[in-house]
């Protein structure tokens, strides 16, 4: 097994190891958890992982999403993660044709893999990572979903979003990782944005202080 690293090793014993933060779509995840990687990175650890953002067209309708590496040294640095099925071209469809669904979006699972896999290894490099999110896009990878279970397993602290239930349909897998006990999960609601941000932010600090 791979040892955890160093700097990783100052986090709080008695307290929750991960940190995640839910809510619907467009509550702020992902902006959140951009905010966190900056605050842990001002606290000198080094952080591996990815993020997803919105790819819009220009009159300002969602296209779908991409996926970005944050700190990876290996691998691509950005790829796709899903587009409207009506958005991919038939050329493209055909010399890559995505393998799942999610609503109106085609999830392409071999892109979202080629970045999100390398930055999700184990190493001594890394203090801690980063996943936005663990979502139902990203779940149709078996790949990213062992490799998220291995991070667990492992204790290697985390920071990152989990999707919320979307009419009452809920995602196992991320029911499991809210419900452990080193786990702490802040909701997050538009009208108390900035104060769940500022909460989870000082859970942070106050884990690895």
């Amino acid at each position: 097994a791979i040892k955890m690293a160093p700097r990783a090793q100052r986090i709080s014993k008695k307290g929750p190891r991960h940190f995640f933060c839910t809510g619907q779509p467009g509550s702020g995840k992902t902006t959140l958890v951009r905010r966190c990687v900056a605050q842990l990175r001002r606290l000198g650890l080094r952080v591996s992982g990815f993020v997803t953002d919105e790819v819009l067209a220009p009159d300002g309708s969602r296209l779908g999403f991409d996926v970005a590496a944050v700190g990876s040294r290996r691998g691509p640095k950005c790829g796709v993660l899903a587009r409207k099925a009506k958005s991919v071209k038939k050329d493209t469809a055909k010399a890559r044709a995505p393998s799942a669904r999610v609503g109106a979006y085609a999830v392409d699972v071999a892109s979202f893999e080629a970045v999100s896999l390398p930055s999700l290894q184990l190493s001594r490099d890394v203090d801690v990572y980063i996943i936005d999110e663990v979502g139902r896009m990203e779940l149709h990878s078996a790949a990213f979903k062992a490799a998220v279970n291995k991070l667990l397993r492992a204790g290697r602290p985390i920071v990152g979003a989990l999707t919320a239930p979307i009419y009452g349909h809920r995602v196992p897998f991320v029911d499991e990782i809210a419900k452990r006990s080193d786990v702490r999960v802040t909701q997050l609601k538009a009208s108390s944005r900035e104060a769940a941000s500022a909460s989870m932010a000082e859970d942070i600090k106050a884990a690895f202080d």
